[in-house]
């Protein structure tokens, strides 16, 4: 593992941006962004080869990068960072993507609404990147019924017991009682497990639809019946599929949106297979990750099998 620093005298607000081979102009505008907004980053490098060294000697933004030389997963990473913050005296984090772009006054907005309410978690809307609408936010119950909701400007604040990590903030006090990310699930679902292990400590997301951020799911999208498809790679289509059997050991997360996921996750596979290139990629990562989920496989993929 290998950290450049440098130093910063920001405010006790902590983001994590987790990269996997970014591209330096991106990044360098989310941490300019940051650092405008008086808010410390925390860079953790999943890259092979660190491509970051570069950005460590700009001058023109503060921020700590901890490059670790390989693929540890999205949730050891945000662990990581979240140890980092907290033993820096974090009283806020804050999670973000390495393609992540925000707006003025988007921390003070997030942080403010924590401090005025007296709440733990706080999170934006989300705009689609190519099409430009919103994406609804599914609550899901304790039972593991999914309700959607359908976002527009002049909503109020709602809550939600899901949401994506990605620009979304919490106190340091409740990760503290609810603990990190599972890193057993590498990537997908981790969001989605950390925050209905919230919700099982009574902790719901306050979603602020005043604040919103521009996000893509997925390398792209396709449209059946109305429905859009998120397409990933073959390889993220083996944690989507593994990770959907993984959930069921989980106690937080109700078995009935286990069995949906599980049975989305082939039908999205299905329709990747008859849409889309790489059929056979598709398939062997579908039945490795179905295998795998079966026999309870953590963490990140065996490739050598």
């Amino acid at each position: 593992m290998t950290i450049l620093y440098q130093e910063a005298t920001l405010k006790d607000i902590f983001a994590i941006i987790v990269t996997y081979n970014p591209q330096l102009e991106n990044l360098l505008s989310l941490v300019k962004q940051l650092n405008s907004q008086k808010c410390n980053a925390i860079i953790i490098d999943n890259s092979k080869e660190s491509s970051l060294i570069e950005l460590s000697l700009n001058e023109s933004v503060d921020c700590k990068i901890i490059s670790l030389g390989e693929n540890k997963g999205i949730a050891a990473a945000q662990n990581i960072g979240i140890q980092h913050a907290l033993s820096h005296k974090a009283k806020k984090i804050i999670f973000f993507d390495q393609d992540s772009s925000i707006s003025e006054e988007f921390i003070n907005k997030l942080s403010s609404y924590i401090d005025d309410k007296c709440v733990n978690i706080v999170g934006p809307t989300f705009i689609d990147r190519d099409k430009g609408h919103y994406y609804p936010i599914c609550h899901v119950t304790k039972k593991g019924l999914r309700k959607k909701i359908i976002i527009s400007k002049d909503m109020q604040a709602f809550t939600t017991s899901i949401t994506i990590s990605s620009g979304t903030m919490v106190t340091s006090e409740l990760l503290e009682k609810v603990g990190g990310m599972s890193e057993d699930l590498f990537i997908d679902y981790v969001d989605t497990e950390w925050c209905l292990r919230c919700f099982q400590f009574g902790e719901l997301v306050h979603v602020l639809p005043e604040v919103t951020m521009v996000h893509a799911i997925g390398d792209n999208s396709i449209k059946i019946l109305g429905v859009n498809v998120p397409v990933h790679s073959p390889l993220r289509r083996y944690y989507r599929v593994r990770n959907s059997f993984l959930l069921l050991r989980y106690d937080n997360v109700p078995k009935l949106l286990c069995f949906r996921e599980i049975i989305f996750s082939f039908i999205h596979t299905a329709i990747i297979i008859c849409t889309q290139k790489r059929k056979y990629s598709y398939l062997k990562y579908y039945f490795k990750g179905l295998f795998d989920g079966v026999m309870n496989k953590k963490g990140a993929i065996d490739e050598s099998r």
